[in-house]
């Protein structure tokens, strides 16, 4: 047959175009469809540390400290292109920055010593004036810093009465002062100073020195 001079096989058995289109697509998912998952799984995960470190600036105190620990973490999970591409990343350095000086004093307060250590009111002030030293933002995410806040009147009256001496011109006005300072903190401060009866022993003493003084004026 003239129609068929020259072909080899059975032409019915040759794929319709169709069916190349078919072939094709299906190759196209084995081969490239895992990869374009992964593709849009990287896409999606930038557009997601992206949006977070946007949201940092609105956060502060406990809300900001935990999120930009987590976001951090994950942050250094990443692979290096991945990394590149989310281009805010700079920020995230700034908001490290912030949360590592907050950090370090949040940490201070929470390993301060009882009450009745002897280094109790220097590590109070110490933290204090490590508080100071933060920048107005890096203060806002100290989120512990009432614990600290409520140490420092009683701390300072327990240091005080601590360097209380008979020997010095002003210990009457001393004591006075103590007494005073001491009464006008709260119930809650109160129960810090823990030596309290060093300064009733001392006003005791004055009372019993101002009668004797008496006795021997009225002799």
């Amino acid at each position: 047959n003239a129609l068929t001079a020259g072909v080899t096989g059975n032409p019915e058995s040759s794929p319709a175009p169709t069916d190349k289109v078919v072939v094709a697509k299906q190759r196209l998912v084995t081969e490239y469809g895992p990869k374009l998952d992964t593709f849009k799984a990287t896409i999606a995960t930038i557009d997601s540390i992206t949006a977070r470190i946007e949201g940092l600036s609105s956060k502060t105190g406990q809300s900001f400290m935990e999120e930009l620990k987590r976001l951090s973490e994950e942050y250094k999970r990443l692979d290096s292109a991945t990394k590149s591409n989310i281009l805010n990343a700079q920020d995230l350095t700034t908001f490290e920055k912030d949360y590592n000086a907050s950090l370090k004093v949040f940490n201070v307060i929470e390993q301060l010593p009882e009450n009745t250590d002897l280094q109790f009111s220097k590590k109070v002030n110490t933290a204090e004036k490590a508080f100071q030293k933060l920048t107005t933002v890096q203060k806002g995410n100290v989120y512990n810093y009432d614990k600290l806040s409520s140490l420092l009147k009683p701390a300072a009256i327990i240091e005080r009465i601590n360097k209380l001496k008979t020997t010095s011109k002003t210990y009457e006005t001393d004591v006075q002062d103590l007494r005073k300072e001491f009464e006008e903190l709260t119930t809650n401060e109160k129960t810090i100073v823990h030596n309290i009866g060093k300064l009733v022993e001392a006003e005791e003493n004055m009372n019993q020195a101002e009668t004797v003084i008496a006795l021997i004026n009225a002799a």
